[in-house]
This record gives C-alpha cells, sequence and structure tokens, in this order.
C-alpha cells in the first residue's frame, strides 16, 4: 500500500525540526517527501516530488501560505493542504479555507495526537481526487472542520479576546451568544468501536455520532459538535428561542436523554453524557465545558440514568484515612487469573482492617464507593455487564452511601466475595487460558490475512477488551504483537530453508510492502531479512567445516 506523501512548509526551522520528529511518520502510513521554507521553493518541491498533503505555515516571507495557496489552485494540485496559524489569524485562515485548505491547526495547540487526527481524516476522505473543490458541498465541510477546531480552541482557553471570539463566530456562523450556554459530553461505553477499526471506518463512525449529537440537541438548541479523546464528544448549544432558565435547563436535560436513546437505536452505542452549564462569554463556555466533564467523572459514583447534569448532589468521596492500593492489586489479579485463594485474602484483610480501625461511616461508605468503582472500572474495560456479575451484592449509589452501621458494609463484603468467587469459577470452567491458546493457535494459523482482533475475538466468544486484557496478562504482549512475532518466526524459517526472495517472503507471511516487511523485521531481529539470512548461511558453512569427517 503506498503510503501517503507529505510535505513541510514553514519559515521556522525549529516549528520544521518539530514537526519531522512529532511523530513516527513511516510508522504510521506517511512519507516526508521534502521541507520547505517558503511558498516558492514548496512550488519546485511540489512539482518535483508530488506529495498528497502540504502542511504549510499561514505567515511567511517571500511567499506566504495564501499565496502559495493561490498559486495551486491555479496549477490544479490534487493534493490536500493543512494550514498551521496562530490564534490571532483567524481571518487569514478563513481566507485559506476558501482557496481550498482542507482544515487547519493552531501552533500552539499541535501535538502528536491531534496532527495525526487532522491527517487521518483527510487521508479517510481520499487524496488525489482533482484540485480541491470550491463547490457548496466542499465548503461547508470545510466550514464544519473549522468550527470543530475552533470550539476545540474556545473551550481549551486559546481565546482569551471576547470581540474576537464573537467576529470569528459570526464568519462562522456560530450562535453561542444567548445565555445559559450548555455543554453536552459523551463518554461512549463501546471504546473498541474507535480502536480497532480503519481509518475510514474511525472517520465515519466520529462523523455520525457527531452528526446525530447536532441533530438531536438541534432540535430546540443551536448546537455544535466536535471530538475529544478516543470515545468523547462534545456538543455546545444554547436556547434557539428565549426561554426562563428554568425551562431551559429542563429542555437541555430532555435533549441529553433522547440523544443517549437515539445513539443506541441508530448506531449500537451506549454512552453517559455530562451537562454543564455557563454564560454565552469566554468564561461562561469554558465553564460548562469543564462542568461536563467533572460530572462525567461522577458516573461510577451516583445513582443516575446515564445523564448527570451540573446541578446533580455530587459526592465528596473520601479515603484519605484508608488506602485501597493494595486491595486494588490483588483484586486485579484475582479477577484476571481466576485466583479464589488471592480474592479471599484481600476481603480477609480488607474486614480485618474494618474491625480493628475504628473508622468513621463517612469513611467506611467512602471504601465502599471506591471499591465498587475498582468494579465498575474492570467489567466496563472488559466488557462484561457488571450486574450480571453481581446477582447478590449489586448496589447502586444511594445503597452505599446509606450504609448504617459496620455489620451492613460486612454484610454486603460477604455477598460480594461470594458473587466474585462465583463469577471466578465460572471463568475458570469456561477455560479463558484455553481462550489464549485458541487465539494463538488461530494466529499461527492464519497469520498471512490481516484478522483483526474483534473478529478474532467473535470466534472465541469473547469481547475484543476482555480478549485484549487476557492475551496481555498471560503472555505479556497484545495482539498486534503476538500477530507479529508470528510472521517474522515464519519469515526466519523461510529464509533458512529456502532461496526465496525477500519480497516473496515478506508477501508470504502477510505483508504486501517489502519496505515495512524490511523494517519491521529489523525492529525484532536487529538486522535486515538479507543480513539474518547471510548470517544463518554463514554459521551453517562453519558447523559443516567442524563436523569430523568419517
Amino acid at each position: 500500500m503506498r503510503k501517503i506523501r507529505i510535505l513541510i512548509v514553514d519559515d521556522d526551522t525549529i516549528i520544521r525540526v518539530g514537526l519531522k520528529s512529532l511523530i513516527d511518520w513511516e510508522g504510521n502510513g506517511f512519507l516526508l517527501v521534502g521541507e520547505a521554507k517558503d511558498g516558492r521553493q514548496a512550488l519546485a518541491l511540489t512539482e518535483q516530488r508530488h506529495p498528497d498533503i502540504i502542511i504549510s505555515d499561514i505567515k511567511m516571507p517571500d511567499m506566504d501560505g495564501i499565496g502559495l495557496l493561490e498559486e495551486l489552485s491555479r496549477r490544479k494540485f490534487d493534493g490536500r493542504v493543512l494550514v498551521l496559524s496562530g490564534y490571532d489569524d483567524f481571518s487569514l485562515v478563513k481566507r485559506a479555507i476558501k482557496l481550498g485548505a482542507e482544515d487547519y491547526l493552531l501552533k500552539l495547540n499541535l501535538d502528536p495526537e491531534e496532527l495525526m487526527r487532522c491527517l487521518r481524516e483527510i487521508a479517510a476522505k481520499g487524496l488525489n481526487q482533482g484540485a480541491p473543490s470550491g463547490s457548496a458541498l466542499a465548503t461547508e465541510q470545510s466550514r464544519a472542520l473549522l468550527r470543530q477546531n475552533f470550539l476545540r480552541d474556545v473551550v481549551s482557553s486559546f481565546y482569551t479576546d471576547e470581540a474576537q471570539l464573537h467576529r470569528s463566530m459570526d464568519e462562522l456562523g456560530i450562535r453561542l451568544d444567548r445565555s445559559p450556554v450548555y455543554c453536552f459530553a459523551l463518554k461512549v461505553g463501546e471504546l473498541y468501536r474507535f480502536e480497532d477499526t480503519t481509518a475510514e471506518e474511525f472517520h465515519t463512525l466520529r462523523f455520525s455520532v457527531m452528526n446525530i449529537a447536532e441533530e438531536i440537541v438541534g432540535s430546540d438548541f443551536w448546537a455544535y459538535s466536535f471530538a475529544g479523546k478516543t470515545g468523547e464528544f462534545h456538543v455546545l448549544a444554547c436556547s434557539r428561542e428565549e426561554h426562563p432558565e428554568e425551562q431551559c435547563d429542563g429542555l437541555a436535560r430532555k435533549a441529553a436523554v433522547r440523544l443517549k436513546s437515539m445513539l443506541y437505536e441508530y448506531l449500537n452505542i451506549s454512552c453517559v453524557i455530562g451537562l454543564g452549564k455557563g454564560r454565552a462569554e469566554i468564561p461562561g463556555i469554558q465553564t460548562a465545558y469543564r462542568e461536563s466533564i467533572e460530572a462525567l467523572s461522577y458516573r461510577f459514583y451516583i445513582d443516575h440514568d446515564s445523564v448527570i447534569t451540573w446541578s446533580d448532589r455530587l459526592p465528596e468521596i473520601r479515603n484519605e484515612t484508608y488506602s485501597l492500593s493494595g486491595v486494588r492489586a490483588m483484586l486485579q489479579d484475582g479477577l484476571m487469573l481466576g485466583d479464589a485463594d488471592k480474592l479471599a485474602l484481600m476481603f480477609r484483610q480488607l474486614t480485618d482492617d474494618l474491625r480493628v480501625l475504628n473508622l468513621s461511616r463517612e469513611v467506611v461508605c467512602s471504601i465502599a464507593l471506591e471499591l465498587f468503582y475498582m468494579l465498575q472500572e474492570y467489567f466496563e474495560r472488559n466488557g462484561l455487564p457488571i450486574q450480571g456479575v453481581l446477582v447478590h451484592s449489586y448496589r447502586d449509589y444511594q445503597q452505599l452511601v446509606g450504609l448504617e452501621s459496620l455489620r451492613q458494609m460486612l454484610d454486603w463484603l460477604h455477598l460480594l466475595h461470594g458473587d466474585l468467587s462465583a463469577f471466578v469459577g465460572r471463568e475458570r470452567e469456561v477455560g479463558h487460558s484455553t481462550a489464549v491458546a485458541e487465539v494463538q493457535a488461530l494466529i499461527a494459523a492464519r497469520y498471512r490475512e490481516n484478522l483483526p482482533l474483534q473478529q478474532a475475538a467473535e470466534l472465541v466468544r469473547l469481547s475484543p477488551t476482555y480478549l485484549s486484557a487476557l492475551l496481555k496478562k498471560h503472555t505479556g504482549c497484545s495482539y498486534t504483537e503476538l500477530l507479529t512475532r508470528c510472521r517474522i518466526e515464519q519469515a526466519m524459517l523461510l529464509l533458512r530453508t529456502t532461496n526465496e526472495k525477500v519480497y516473496e517472503i515478506g508477501y508470504r507471511v502477510g505483508y504486501e510492502d517489502k519496505y515495512y516487511f524490511n523494517r519491521i523485521f529489523k525492529r525484532m531481529t536487529g538486522m535486515s531479512p538479507g543480513e539474518y539470512r547471510n548470517q544463518e548461511r554463514e554459521r551453517e558453512s562453519c558447523l559443516s567445516s567442524e563436523s569430523p569427517r568419517v
């Protein structure tokens, strides 16, 4: 598969060096084909090296980014342009987008994850499809991307001037001018849907979530969505009409409940939504964003319908007088390794401590909450329904903070121990160590294919996240690492026992790109395939010459 060719254009040497070293370009499917210090030099390199994506600063001497875009358009450049700007260059950014720039990034906000996100989105939409389009559709798509980046910058405190904020919002058609402003923060439950996917599928899923979010919230609000970390999305919104604030609050909560339902119905995605509120100004928008994130952080502690608002009575979790760090380690090992004895030891130590330490009711309740959080985190991460595991001991937040005596706490721990012991027993009967062996055998049989983790998990009847955790625990390697190791071991065997060309062997073990095969082989063995073959042949020759003659 051909790598996507990248050209970097910036008059600042430090920026160019930083961009080149920011990420592993080749490891992520990209190839740096050159760097230029201004637009004129970039044009010459474009003619010579035919980049697919140009990453260009806007402000440069001689020919700046705007001049470069104008000339690229005149020459019918069939690639894409990603522009870099300062936070005060918005008018230039707007002009660059009109001239065909695909997206923009703030230099102050430049980090590997954000850069890769942007480049993958550009690549997922297809390259070399003709010159940047000036059609209404292309303009609207660029405008939507511009809005998303702009909103990320606002909540990240890159905008501090109110006048500039409102000018920029007017230019982008953003209506966040009526208080209160709300922020909906979505945390997706099925993270593997975003992690174990192709770039195109990832882009499509993200687009679908944000599109549904804007449509549902947008029925009563001006609504604008943008993506956060993997599996997290945000919607900033304000009412379309003047309503009393209490009525707006009710509409916002109803929109969140409906959004949660629609995402599950249309995309089979579950989520928790945190709601924040602020005024229609920079500090207020940032407050709404911050409150929505804080509300999400309490999703394991409070009894809720998967929508947590700024007005909910969020508990103050107190555990400073008793540390559960040792409990966490024993709990993780006991569950993952199916070690009933370790679980029993953990519960015995905890109950003994509770009996002798004379802890207050508040501290005992906080221990119960934190222990429940640990279990919720473990089962959520491994794709298992906690209520299906804690058959007798499941408790909601109100029940755990409502413990009235140490006896009630000890009774709950007894039930919890019984449920977890039953779970471990069932897991051992199913034989997840056998499942790991099955996956290893599957890899050995089908290493030539690009068998995704999700499909392998389906074949052994486990969730992808749980299978990943089991492989890491039992083998010390991820699924991808096991697949790579198997392929390289087979390649080593073929290099020793056949005279096939190196690229033919690479193809036989699953690598269509011979350069990628060479790089992976060298990373795993410390030498190139050719060097390895020569070394093995020399060793065999030495052994033959040293063999005693009869």
